[in-house]
This record gives structure tokens, sequence and C-alpha cells, in this order.
């Protein structure tokens, strides 16, 4: 039944989207994604998972990288090394984890003039910088072996057919644009490689001669591919944030009358994304229920909401808790060994 509601939104809106443009300004590759848009629409929530939304951070894939703060970025060699430079030094100064940033970076280490890496390392640790991050870059650009095409002459090509004109063959060939960079991320207190590693990406666009656009230009191509090797690079030295949804405890079956009232309330809160609001319910229920104090779903709650709101040591004090007090025959029984392990992941990656 869920698949066969998703298949017919699916289909309205795309017989929608195909009514409401004009066959000459039709492009079949514009067209959003009907499921992104159930997405944004209350029609998805049928679909959607249970829970409440956590940003967790998780460890970088280097964490020895991520530990080293401040830091030096002299400028890169080879071609677009400075444009390089640029973008890296941007992305590193503007990265953050709740809110604070993760590196800073030093503007007297021989920023943009040449040095070997000896001697800029050691101006680095003059400097009082933890590591120097040098390297070399380089773009390339080819062309894929030309072959003869069909095109839709006069007339838009809808599902593989030439609406209003006529197929005929052209030639064709992808022009693609590669960007590599070589970097290595040096200690300066023993002047060890703590990272080495060559990211190497490439964009490719298809282009016709019956095309009444001029083909791309490989080394722009490569510029654009410049800015996934440098999310590669962010997603090795970087402690990532995740999103996990969080299941509450709603076991308050032993709580009197008055007391399930107000937990509920909370719960409906919770329900409507203001977790913060259901929190206070919460807290307010423990201090002054003595019964409450110990029941297993307002301690796991409260749990939650400590991780919710960045409070670590509290949240696995918390978990713990209610895992001492969790029934071995409850549905519930894993939730809160799930939270302590969430929580000291994230501090293992934010080293709070």
């Amino acid at each position: 039944m869920k698949q066969r509601k998703k298949n017919l939104l699916h289909g309205l809106i795309v017989a929608g989207l195909l009514a409401a443009q004009s066959a000459a300004a039709f492009e079949w590759s514009k067209i959003p994604n009907p499921l992104d848009i159930l997405k944004e629409s209350s029609i998805w929530k049928p679909f959607g998972k249970k829970g409440i939304p956590i940003d967790i951070v998780a460890d970088a894939k280097f964490p020895e990288v991520a530990k080293l703060s401040k830091i030096a970025v002299p400028a890169f060699k080879g071609q677009a090394g400075v444009d390089f430079t640029a973008s890296l030094r941007d992305e590193l100064s503007s990265a953050t984890i709740n809110g604070e940033k993760v590196f800073e970076l030093s503007g007297t280490v021989n920023v943009d003039g040449p040095g070997t890496t000896r001697s800029l390392v050691e101006q680095a640790r003059r400097a009082g910088m933890d590591a120097v991050y040098v390297g070399d870059t380089a773009i390339a650009g080819t062309r894929s072996i030309p072959k003869v095409e069909d095109y839709c002459e006069g007339g838009v090509l809808v599902f593989g057919k030439c609406r209003g004109g006529e197929m005929k063959p052209t030639t064709c060939w992808d022009v693609i644009g590669t960007f590599t960079v070589n970097l290595q991320v040096i200690r300066t207190e023993d002047g060890n490689s703590v990272y080495e590693e060559r990211k190497s990406e490439s964009v490719s666009e298809r282009h016709c001669q019956a095309s009444t656009t001029m083909a791309p230009e490989p080394t722009t191509l490569a510029l654009q591919a410049k800015d996934t090797v440098i999310a590669a690079i962010r997603g090795d030295i970087m402690p990532r944030t995740t999103t996990h949804r969080v299941r509450l405890m709603s076991n308050i079956k032993k709580l009197s009358k008055e007391d399930k009232e107000i937990f509920l309330e909370g719960k409906g809160w919770a329900k409507d994304k203001r977790l913060n609001r259901a929190c206070g319910i919460w807290e307010e229920l423990s201090e002054s229920s003595k019964n409450s104090a110990k029941n297993v779903s307002v301690i796991y709650n409260l749990g939650v909401c400590a991780e919710y709101q960045g409070d670590y040591q509290t949240a696995i004090s918390r978990y713990r808790s209610a895992d001492s007090l969790v029934k071995s025959k409850s549905k519930d029984r894993n939730l809160p060994i799930q939270g302590i392990e969430r929580v000291q992941s994230a501090q293992a990656a934010t080293g709070g």
C-alpha cells in the first residue's frame, strides 16, 4: 500500500511538471526528484522515521591530524596552486564543531613565498604552530573518443523520443578536467608526517557538434573538480557531524496519574520538535516527584536531553542509570547502551 502511494504521487507530480512547462523550454534533467518534494511536505510524514533528530560528532578518518589545531598553510606549488591554497585556507579557517573553530591558521609562516619543506616546518614551529600543510597541485584536460549519436533537431527529447522535431546524427564527446593534489601534513614538534595523501578528482561534460553552445574548457572543469578534492580532504581530517534519530522511552505505567499527564505533556512538545521545552518539563518532574526520579523513561529521556544539549558527562551518567533499571524483556532495553556508545564516540571526536 505504501509503495502504491509513492508510485501514484510520483506519477501525479511528474505529470504536473510536464504540463506546466512548454515543449520549447522543457529540460527533463532539471525536473526535481518527486520524492524530495514529498519529503518537504506533510504528505511524507506517514513514511518518515521515528525519533528525535540529534547531531552527533564522529571522529575524523585521521584523528591525529584533527588534534593539531594550530596550523600553517603556505602556498602550494604547481598549476592552480595559489587558487587551491586560498580555497584550502578558507575551508580550514571556517571549519567549526558545536560553534567552535577547529583550526587556527597562522598568517606569519612564509604564507605566499617560496621555501623548502624543512624551513617551513621550522618557521611554523617557531610561530607556535602544531603542524604545517605542504604540497603541490596539477591540472589536466582530455576528451573522449568522438562518437556518432542521434540528437533531436528542432524539438525536445522526452523519454527517448523527439517531440516536435527530427532525430539526426551528430558527433559527440566528453570534455574532462582533472585536478590533483599531493598533500602532506607535518607535525612541527618532531618533523614527522601525520598525513600524506594524493587526491585526484575529475569533472566531465558532454558536448556535441550540433550544440549551439561552446565546448567547455578542460581547465574550467578541473577547477570545478578542485572543490571535490577539498571536500575529500576535509572528510579525512575533520570530525564530522551526522544526524541520528534517537527514540524516546514512554514506559510510565507505575507513575501517578498526575505525573503521567506531565510526562505526556513533555512528550507532546518533543513530537512537535521542541525538545528543549520537553526537557524542561521532564527535569521539573524528576525534581518534584521521587517516583518519577526513579522511572527509567524519565531518566533515559533526560539522558537524550543532555546529549542533545552537548552535556556528554550528564548524558552518560543518565544513560547508565537507565541501563541499570531497564528490564531485559523491554523493547527499549538496548536504547541506554546505544546512547552511551554515541556519546562516547562524540567525546572522542571533540575531546569533550
